[in-house]
């Protein structure tokens, strides 16, 4: 650099001008700002260098949002402007892409003009490390999709679906209209949509996963999952940790869970089969059906439906069943033995199996009386207002 003097520079005075350029070159931050001019008016196609762990993040108003990763140490961006049905392409220029760059972050941004309605969406095609973390992937109308590996996600989109595959720690998911897919997450998941479906498969972690008007698909998790779904249904497979599950208006259908269920419907049906661990389920106007479970303890109540249990029970497990108006269908091994206590009209009560003793402890016709089946050994404890109660033998 040349330092021009307009008089005679003595040596001290240099050398502080030296010392000054020096300091300013090590304090200034590597930074760099990219900016499409009017000559870029359709595309845009640069790349920047990315330390490892960097963050990428990207806010876009309208358009679609693909997010790759590759080999390579260096962000790509590519972008292409379109225009709306009608609108002018002279509104390009109009439309600026501006890229903010440092040695650990690249932000992305597309930029619109204040207080005017411009029709030009941009569509991103954009290459990440597989070590990234991409914060803050967001776009007000349009879809999102990413393909990993890529290290943590956060991604929300107005108006559009948001699909990612292979995220090696945590994912963080919001839609307001659209749906959410997401497979191959390494850490906990967290996804939300106002009005669509969710679709998680094969994750490491923990989930929550809420929908307000839309479906809660879930397989193949290894932690604790949490589903809510206000208008629609809930169907969870083959879980390692515990569920909890909470419908409206829909069905819940699990499957295959290792650790326990805690299920709410409304106005739903509820289904659980092939589960481990203590199950508390309840709904208001449907029916509960219970399939070859292993649990030592189970709760299951409905208001307005029946309740049916086919499955073999754990010696000095405790399994209540209540239906205020509908039937109560116990279907157990031709060899099981419990100690039986029943809330029901006792003509209401039928059985194929041998009761030892018979004990009323209310009155002998409607109330609640005890009995014993075989050699004992669990607690079964069934009740029904004007229902049935049937113990069959499978």
């Amino acid at each position: 650099m040349l330092i021009q003097t307009t008089g005679k520079m003595t040596g001290t005075v240099y050398r502080g001008a030296i010392q000054l350029l020096l300091l300013l070159m090590i304090v200034a931050p590597d930074r760099s700002i990219t900016a499409q001019t009017a000559g870029e008016e359709k595309e845009f196609h640069q790349s920047y260098t990315l330390a490892a762990n960097g963050t990428v993040s990207l806010n876009n108003p309208s358009g679609t949002v693909r997010v790759s990763s590759w080999n390579e140490d260096s962000v790509k961006v590519d972008a292409v402007k379109t225009v709306k049905n009608g609108r002018n392409t002279s509104e390009f220029s109009q439309v600026r892409i501006q890229v903010t760059a440092t040695a650990d972050r690249v932000e992305i941004s597309t930029v619109h003009p204040r207080g005017r309605n411009i029709g030009v969406s941009v569509d991103y095609n954009i290459f990440v490390p597989k070590t990234v973390n991409l914060d803050a992937i967001r776009t007000a109308s349009g879809e999102i999709e990413v393909s990993g590996p890529v290290r943590r996600l956060t991604a929300g989109t107005a108006s559009g679906g948001i699909s990612v595959n292979n995220v090696t720690e945590d994912a963080l998911l919001s839609a307001a209209s659209g749906n959410i897919s997401a497979k191959g997450v390494g850490g906990n998941i967290r996804a939300t949509t106002a009005s669509g479906k969710i679709t998680i498969d094969n994750a490491e972690s923990s989930l929550r996963a809420q929908a307000v008007s839309g479906s809660v698909d879930v397989r193949n998790v290894r932690g604790d999952v949490h589903a809510d779904s206000l208008s629609d249904n809930i169907t969870i497979s083959d879980v390692k940790g515990r569920v909890n599950a909470t419908t409206l208006s829909g069905n819940i259908n699990l499957t295959r869970i290792d650790n326990g269920v805690r299920a709410r419907a409304i106005s739903g049906r509820v289904q659980i089969s092939n589960s481990k661990g203590r199950i508390d389920v309840a709904t208001t106007s449907d029916s509960i059906i219970l399939t070859d479970l292993q649990c030592q303890e189970i709760v299951a109540k409905t208001t307005s439906g029946d309740v049916r249990f086919s499955s073999a029970m754990l010696t000095g497990g405790n399994y209540d069943f209540e239906s205020f108006s509908g039937t109560v269908t116990i279907l157990l091994p031709a060899d099981a033995g419990f100690n039986l206590t029943a809330r029901t009209d006792r003509d209401n009560l039928k059985s194929d199996f041998a009761f030892l003793t018979e004990r009323a402890i209310t009155s002998p016709r409607r109330g609640t009386f005890t009995t014993v089946v075989g050699n004992g050994g669990s607690e079964l404890r069934v009740a029904t207002f004007s229902g049935t109660v049937i113990l069959k033998k499978r």
